[in-house]
Parts: C-alpha cells; sequence; structure tokens
C-alpha cells in the first residue's frame, strides 16, 4: 500500500512539473507542438520507469513518418496514456472530455490549444 501511494506521488510530481510550464506557456502563446512532445516523451518515459515497466511493442516499424493515425485507448488504467506515448513513439494529440474545459486553471490553455488543433483535425480528417 505505501509502495503504491509513493508511486502515486512521484507521479503526481511527474505531472505536475509539465503540466504547469505548459499551461503557463500555452496561456502567453509560446507553446510549440515541439514543446509539447519533448515534455509529453519526458513525462511519459519518467512514469513508465517508475512504474518499472517493460513495454514490449511488435509493428512500430510499420508506421509511416508522415502519417497521421486516431489511436484509441479503452482506459483500463491511469497509465494507458504514458504507456502509448512509450509504446508508439509517435508524436499524439489527445482529444479531451468537456468536462476537463470547466477547470479554471486550464480551461484558458485547453481552448487555445484546442482552436488550432480543431482546424487542423477537421482538415486531417476531410483529407482522409
Amino acid at each position: 500500500m505505501a509502495g503504491s501511494f509513493v508511486l502515486s506521488l512521484q507521479n503526481m510530481a511527474e505531472t505536475l512539473a509539465i503540466s504547469v510550464p505548459t499551461v503557463f506557456d500555452a496561456t502567453r502563446g509560446r507553446l510549440t507542438k515541439k514543446m509539447c512532445d519533448d515534455r509529453l516523451e519526458s513525462w511519459s518515459a519518467h512514469v513508465v520507469d517508475h512504474l518499472r515497466m517493460s513495454i514490449e511493442v511488435r509493428g512500430r516499424e510499420n508506421f509511416a513518418p508522415a502519417a497521421t493515425y486516431l489511436v484509441m485507448s479503452n482506459h483500463q488504467s491511469h497509465y494507458d496514456i504514458p504507456v502509448l506515448f512509450q509504446a508508439l513513439q509517435i508524436p499524439m494529440r489527445m482529444v479531451a472530455k468537456k468536462e476537463l474545459f470547466q477547470i479554471p486553471f486550464m480551461a484558458g490553455a485547453m481552448r487555445r490549444a484546442n482552436r488550432n488543433d480543431l482546424r487542423r483535425l477537421k482538415e486531417l480528417l476531410e483529407a482522409g
């Protein structure tokens, strides 16, 4: 029990370590896709490392670097997202449920990021 509590604290600290500067940069209009990709890569690697998890992936070489993919997770645990980032090793963006847009300190940054991504998502889906 104490181990899982410590693990939860470590992972919350990792999440805050990327969330706070990301929200800050987004509200100031300074957030780039590269910054997001780098932070998500680092965060997911640390979370998976804390879990002492070994991930075996087959078929990753079949991903075309310039292609766009829709990846869906069934959220079997709190670790689906970091595991997906580490397993697939491709830049990803998340679709968020509308309730997350009601969290005061996240709402503005999410709306700003969402505006650009929705236009791009619509273009990608129509090109499909």
